[in-house]
């Protein structure tokens, strides 16, 4: 006689749960039947509340790359045990991801309008309820272009130049820079709000999600200041610019201009060439600052040199530098800065910066990039440990479709 799985009591099912810690594992938990996704779904509720609330996330990110031949096909890199985990993630999308956040990935399309996935609860384990793990969202403020035109590449004409331009072929796919998301927007869609960082001059724009299914429009945020990184803490949004100054802003008024603070003031870059991201970890506001270096232009190589890290002091409004990281772990690119308390997890490395490649000034002309410039930079010693255990020529496959960080949640 064949075993009910459903019967299985709750309590011997949490005590399974308990033994449980990778994401995956959840996953083929929650995929037998709908009593073990809800007894799942209670368990990783109340290890969110039971592990320390200053750290954001329960599962470390994983990396989601394009190392197949399907456009709609994503693999899965597991940083802890450096391995691609088998199970396959179908996203019906073959470009760029734009940004991803609490376990969403965020799209640009053709015609302007933004697309969230939430692929971990995408994958085909019978779950055949896809089509609610994607929400669609209107245009956000197209760019427009004279009809006729030819697109000019300046780096024909100077090959020795990084200037930043985007192919108009490939434009709406570059539109946004980065993304934001406050809560799940199933979970909690009345408290969910989408902030972007968006166009060539780095604008913010938000969009409030509503149960109500009532209309939603996206709101700029004026006056325009250039963001590099945005970050959701204690109730208020703080964007650091590409000066490295800081200012915050509160979204839950109806005047969001006028609760526009300047914070921090400027840092100077040593290097022509570098990005800023924010993350908060342990209570702080943190800025990572990576330095990269340009290899060759026609194969539009590139090199992260090093990274330092600065704490927000609330006091005195100031940057203050720091040696380390303690024993949490950063992970940085497209995705939302994270910090993870790596002795729980076994073999996360602490004091460390994983790093992935992320979009600059050279993404999206008329020449793929070369995507090489991805591993984990320990903040001790200084040392570097590129591409993890990924293969050359896995990484060729990745060219088209960079690699983002992916929080596994359900």
């Amino acid at each position: 006689m064949d075993s009910d799985w459903t019967e299985i009591p709750t309590h011997i099912l949490e005590l399974i749960l308990e033994k449980i810690e990778p994401a995956i594992d959840f996953i083929r938990f929650g995929a037998v039947c709908r009593e073990w996704r809800c007894a799942m779904k209670d368990n990783l509720q109340q290890r969110i509340k039971t592990l320390h609330n200053r750290y954001r996330y329960f599962q470390v990110p994983m990396l989601l790359t394009s190392t197949t031949e399907d456009d709609n096909t994503w693999n899965m890199y597991n940083v802890m045990n450096n391995k691609f985990l088998e199970t396959k993630l179908v996203v019906p999308y073959d470009k760029r991801f734009c940004g991803s956040s609490k376990g969403w990935v965020v799209t640009v399309n053709k015609d302007w309008t933004v697309t969230l996935y939430k692929p971990f609860s995408m994958v085909q384990y019978g779950n055949n309820n896809a089509d609610t793990c994607v929400i669609q969202l209107p245009p956000l403020f197209p760019m427009e272009y004279e009809e006729g035109v030819e697109p000019y590449d300046p780096l024909e004409d100077f090959p020795n130049d990084y200037d930043i331009y985007i192919d108009p072929e490939n434009v709406y796919y570059f539109h946004v820079y980065k993304a934001l998301i406050t809560h799940d927007p199933l979970a909690n869609p009345d408290e969910c709000i989408v902030v972007v960082i968006f166009s060539d001059m780095n604008e913010l724009a938000f969009i409030r999600l509503s149960h109500d299914g009532g209309p939603q429009t996206w709101i700029k945020i004026e006056p325009k200041f250039f963001s590099e990184d945005i970050l959701f803490y204690n109730d208020l949004f703080y964007a650091v610019m590409g000066d490295g100054s800081l200012r915050s802003f509160d979204l839950r008024c109806s005047s969001v201009n006028s609760t526009i603070r300047e914070l921090a003031h400027a840092i100077p870059w040593i290097t022509n060439s570098g990005k800023r991201y924010l993350v908060e970890s342990y209570g702080h506001i943190i800025m990572v600052e990576r330095f990269i270096g340009f290899e060759q232009v026609k194969i539009k190589g590139r090199k992260t040199k090093s990274f330092k890290v600065w704490r927000y002091c609330f006091d005195s409004n100031t940057w203050i530098q720091i040696e380390s990281l303690g024993q949490m772990s950063f992970f940085v690119g497209d995705n939302s800065s994270l910090s993870i308390l790596a002795s729980s997890f076994t073999g996360l490395q602490p004091n460390c910066i994983y790093f992935t490649h992320d979009v600059d000034g050279l993404y999206g002309s008329s020449r793929p990039p070369i995507i090489s410039d991805l591993g984990l930079y320990n903040l001790e010693n200084g040392e570097f440990k590129l591409h993890f255990t990924i293969e050359s020529d896995l990484l060729k496959k990745m060219n088209n479709r960079p690699p983002v960080w992916l929080v596994p949640t359900l």
